[in-house]
């Protein structure tokens, strides 16, 4: 592995998401872009014309899986393929960056770990929760965790986003139970679910859900809605819907002793309310301006930006900075099993 105080990341897909990667990196001038692998080497080709330096472009991931000049993995491919790249990506020793959700099912979990070896006792495997990175969320994890806020009561999850027809015929893969997994909720609706179990630091005790799927051919969900209970009677509901003309809209509203806070976490973090204490409401308009002033400070569309900040955190932390921030395999997972349990209560009943 490369030993300078530089890092050439091979990136595994060319997917719709890679170009916010891609933008990322461009602006670490000690971060390059080694390798663009996907199977459509045209696309691969494509892609590699936004990168700073010139990349080599593959359709095998076999040949470069251990090259030398490689340090870290970035993988950004279809669901069900992030279980089999674990698997010939950790023994390489390199660092693993995967968008989430991670795996699909704890097989796929246990296949992965059984793939790691004590060796590489500093190797980085993480997973893109970048949710966990927004200003607002930080304030209010931190008030949470501090007592500020008083007693967590209820939470409420909403999203509102556009998936037509064609969103799921281009792809090949989506609205497939076995190749992606689940729909709104697994897909755009694991950002809120990841955030509800950062918040609250444990799964819940019951889940009670419904789901139904409107545009056919797909079998998977683009309509759910549920409720979750949480040690000391938390609860958190859930409406989530992708069949509106709403890009992307998700919303989370908190509800403790002390505060009742709502907040847009879609390209642009608003806090849409909050019935608070004075120290409270200031904080989190403090955290508003700071998401605000950080976003002018960047050339790019705003549902962008935490991607920037997780590579930026990322690549650091692969360098020797904090890894204190970065979601592991384990606890992405927790989000996929949490979905998981709505699926599977309608079903059962």
């Amino acid at each position: 592995m490369n030993n300078s105080k530089q890092l050439n990341i091979a990136l595994v897909g060319a997917g719709m998401v890679m170009p916010s990667y891609i933008m990322a990196i461009n602006r670490l001038n000690n971060v390059h872009v080694h390798s663009i692998v996907d199977i459509d080497i045209k696309k691969a080709k494509q892609l590699a014309r936004k990168c700073r330096t010139k990349a080599i472009v593959t359709s095998s991931i076999e040949d470069i899986l251990f090259c030398n000049d490689i340090d870290a993995f970035i993988i950004a491919t279809p669901h069900h393929t992030h279980g089999s790249l674990l698997e010939v990506t950790i023994p390489t020793g390199k660092h693993i960056l995967i968008e989430k959700p991670v795996v699909l099912s704890r097989k796929e979990l246990n296949i992965a770990r059984d793939s790691s070896s004590s060796k590489y006792k500093n190797q980085i495997i993480a997973v893109s929760h970048q949710m966990r990175f927004r200003e607002p969320l930080l304030q209010i994890k931190q008030l949470l965790d501090n007592g500020e806020l008083g007693e967590l009561l209820n939470i409420h999850l909403q999203l509102s986003c556009k998936r037509d027809i064609n969103y799921f015929r281009d792809s090949g893969w989506r609205g497939s139970w076995k190749t992606e997994g689940g729909s709104v909720a697994m897909n755009s609706g694991l950002h809120l679910f990841d955030t509800v179990l950062w918040l609250i630091g444990d799964m819940p005790k019951k889940v009670y859900g419904v789901w139904s799927s409107h545009i056919p051919p797909i079998e998977t969900d683009d309509r759910i809605a549920g409720l979750a209970v949480f040690d000391k009677d938390v609860y958190v509901t859930v409406n989530m819907s992708s069949e509106t003309e709403e890009l992307f809209r998700p919303t989370i509203s908190i509800t403790t002793k002390k505060a009742v806070i709502t907040i847009e976490l879609g390209f642009y973090q608003k806090v849409l309310e909050c019935l608070a204490p004075s120290e409270i409401v200031d904080a989190l308009k403090r955290s508003e301006e700071k998401d605000l002033n950080r976003r002018n400070g960047y050339d790019c569309h705003p549902a962008e930006l935490s991607h920037l900040e997780l590579v930026d955190y990322f690549t650091k932390a692969c360098l020797g900075g904090s890894k204190k921030r970065l979601v592991s395999l384990e606890d992405a997972f927790r989000a996929v099993d949490f979905v998981k349990m709505f699926y599977e209560y309608d079903k059962q009943n």
